[in-house]
């Protein structure tokens, strides 16, 4: 399914995938003059619109219904309870994960 934020209708294809590193595909691809490491190729088979019902019902783009964030755990919080990794505290968890969204997200 693809989701756009503030769009209740929806577009779910069914076919094939496959990963690619072919260099022509991956500067293709480049955002902000950083290329990925690979790129997923999508064979379309089929493609179906779907009305808004359901996400209308879930109120998925109301921000009235969301739910606070801080009322769950941090992502480096859960790596850290999950995996327990040796010296490594919450804190630190979590400044490697704000570090990658700043450095690392294109």
């Amino acid at each position: 399914m693809f989701f756009i934020p503030g769009i209740d209708e929806t577009l779910r294809i069914n076919g094939t995938a496959r990963l690619s590193r072919e260099p022509a595909l991956l500067a293709a691809a480049a955002v902000n003059g950083r290329e990925p490491r690979l790129v997923i190729l999508v064979t379309v088979r089929e493609a179906f619109l779907h009305c808004g019902k359901a996400l209308k019902r879930s109120k998925l783009w109301h921000d009235d219904y969301r739910v606070e964030k801080r009322s769950f755990p941090s992502l480096g919080r859960m790596i850290v309870e999950q995996t327990k990794p040796a010296h490594v505290t919450v804190e630190q968890a979590e400044a490697v994960v704000e570090e990658g969204y700043l450095t690392k997200l294109y």
